[in-house]
């Protein structure tokens, strides 16, 4: 379950099996020109992530799953074999009904198991150049990002760290940038467009007083410096040996972005709670990387108080709640998002069925009553007319008239 199955350079798609990770892929697909960006940090398989709708630091430019995935087969608990979009098709678009592959992304296995999935591609970017920008304050780093995608730059990655976080990875991954709050920043594209939107990015970044680019220009650079952003979960958790980390995960609307980041910092600093922040900001998520002592029963409450009062506030301002993974081991996410999501999902669901429901009465309706009886009666008039009018044949007036009409229609539908 470990092989990939198709891949078509011409039409930008492959399709691979469970076992196949990210970085596999990335690997075999290395010759070819092309590259599947989803980077969700961990060297994950596919088709899990896939079932998680996993995004990370590339989303703000290339989507996150839901928006990579072309196909899927899954596995229904009864052993039936579903292909979401068709079998063997690879349509980079449709309209035509129901989203099936959508519905399974990010379903968690639920619904099913998925064994396949056929993934969209991308060109390497002809060149690239990762920078970081430091800040006097957290209301200037998140006001720089909401104005910099505002300007429309087409940023790969945009990714804030607050001053504790930047301390924490400064000692983790033995680099040297300064303890304030920062944005990672990487740039794809030609030579001439990576120049114009450095160009824009550093006038805004200069305008809310942020510092002079600090470049990674070379592979080896950028790679240490985002391996650094991946490892903060690893950095947060050393900066207290001995104790655990639990992360919460939100997401608001860009424009809510740094209120709520600072209010969030404030409250931390006001509960004298150990949270460095971190967070993919072009998509309006952020994390909380709390590391607490669990054998402190105080310190335990006081965390359980804050992520309640942050899941609140964000349901507020527009939340989806979580977006990756629980808050605090579940214990805000569930009454928080819970009740919200859940219920207005089984709710929406028994509306639709309901619907189905009236549907198909209808359609049993028509099956028994109006197609049998009252449809050859009611169509036979209208041939007449067409083929007086010389709209229709003599051979297609003579089939419509005939009594085979409604034996045709009931064998249809029998």
């Amino acid at each position: 379950m470990d092989q990939i199955l198709d891949l078509h350079p011409e039409d930008f798609d492959v399709t691979v099996e469970p076992a196949v990770t990210r970085k596999t892929l990335n690997a075999y697909l290395r010759d070819t020109g092309l590259w599947f960006p989803v980077d969700p940090g961990a060297d994950a398989s596919l088709c899990g992530m896939a079932a998680t709708s996993a995004s990370g630091t590339n989303a703000v430019r290339y989507g996150t799953m839901r928006e990579n995935v072309i196909n899927l087969e899954v596995v229904l608990a009864d052993g039936t074999i579903v292909h979401t979009a068709g079998k063997g098709r690879r349509p980079r678009k449709t309209s035509a009904g129901y989203n099936l592959t959508n519905l399974f992304v990010g379903s968690e296995g639920t619904l099913g198991i998925i064994t396949k999935t056929t993934l969209r591609l991308y060109g390497i970017p002809e060149a690239t150049v990762s920078a970081v920008c430091s800040f006097a304050s957290v209301q200037a780093a998140v006001d720089s990002t909401v104005q910099i995608l505002q300007a429309g730059v087409p940023i790969a990655r945009i990714e804030f760290l607050d001053d504790v976080m930047m301390d924490a990875c400064n000692r983790f991954s033995s680099l040297s940038y300064p303890v304030v709050p920062t944005l990672f920043l990487e740039f794809h594209g030609s030579e001439r467009s990576l120049e114009e939107q450095v160009n824009v990015t550093e006038e805004i970044t200069q305008s809310n007083e942020g510092s002079d680019f600090q470049w990674a220009r070379d592979a080896e650079t950028r790679s240490r410096l985002w391996r650094a952003r991946h490892d903060a979960w690893y950095a947060a958790q050393a900066l207290r040996p001995g104790c655990k980390a639990y992360s919460t995960d939100v997401c608001v609307p860009l424009s809510r972005l740094p209120q709520i980041i600072v209010e969030t910092k404030e409250d931390l600093m006001e509960s004298k709670l150990t949270g460095p922040i971190a967070g993919h900001v072009g998509d309006g998520n952020f994390h909380c990387l709390m590391v607490v002592d669990p054998s402190d029963p105080d310190e335990l409450h006081r965390v359980h108080l804050f992520t309640e009062r942050l899941g609140s506030e964000d349901l507020e301002l527009g939340l989806i709640c979580p977006d990756h993974r629980p808050v605090f081991l579940g214990l805000a996410s569930v009454p928080l998002s819970f009740p919200e999501m859940f219920f207005l999902d089984i709710s929406s669901l028994m509306l639709v069925f309901r619907g189905l429901n009236f549907f198909f009465f209808i359609f049993l309706t028509c099956k028994q009553v109006f197609f049998p009886f009252l449809l050859p009666s009611l169509l036979k008039p209208v041939c007449a007319a067409l083929h007086g009018k010389g709209y229709l044949h003599d051979g297609g007036l003579k089939f419509l008239k005939s009594s085979c009409l409604s034996s045709a229609i009931k064998v249809l539908l029998t």
